[in-house]
């Protein structure tokens, strides 16, 4: 950095004895590769104290609960300061399927609760559809909620609220969603199924 620095003063040093007046070729050379080797040394400097962005890692399994999808959600949910999304629709039309929506996201907030209650984390449960009917309630909840935008789906409100989460903190997002999935995991997410997670409110 010092070398760059007084590389640079002595090529200012130059052009202001030139006082404006037009500089000689043998010193226009010398100045153009005194100003190569500065930017050189600039860009080393940049590499030295360049630090990438610290990214998100799933959070390990243990062996009793690899390829066992309960054991693995009941696990990842007691993991500390773990942040769990669900996609709401999505586990609540696998489990009252045949209940109106109002009635399926009422009990899987109900269910949401109970799970947040019994395991101490903090869970966040994503519906499509800030203007639908009933979707605002004055009940107080453990469990947070949220409702997409108009023109926003759930899935991309999913997506936006994981990638807001520091990454120091472990995620777990609740979908079957094969995109969903997909995409949370390439940031460091854990992933849950709907069917795991109906389990653990049995």
């Amino acid at each position: 950095a010092l070398l760059a620095e007084r590389q640079r003063d002595e090529l200012l040093a130059t052009l202001a004895a030139a006082g404006g007046q037009p500089i000689a070729a043998e010193k226009f050379v010398e100045l153009r590769a005194l100003a190569a080797v500065a930017a050189k040394q600039a860009e080393r400097l940049a590499a030295l104290v360049a630090v990438d962005a610290p990214t998100r890692q799933p959070v390990a399994l243990p062996g009793a609960a690899t390829g066992q999808p309960a054991k693995a959600a009941d696990f990842l949910l007691r993991v500390p300061s773990v942040i769990v999304f669900i996609d709401g629709y999505n586990v609540s039309k696998l489990r009252w399927p045949d209940d109106e929506l109002a009635i399926q996201r009422q009990r899987l907030l109900d269910v949401a609760d109970e799970l947040a209650r019994r395991y101490g984390a903090e869970l966040v449960v994503v519906f499509d559809g800030a203007d639908v009917t009933g979707a605002h309630t004055t009940r107080r909840r453990l469990a947070r909620v949220r409702y997409s935008p108009a023109d926003t789906i759930a899935d991309d409100v999913i997506r936006s609220e994981v990638a807001a989460v520091d990454p120091q903190r472990p995620v777990v997002v609740v979908t079957n969603d094969k995109a969903i999935r997909r995409d949370v995991t390439v940031a460091g997410a854990n992933v849950v199924s709907s069917e795991a997670f109906v389990a653990l409110a049995r």
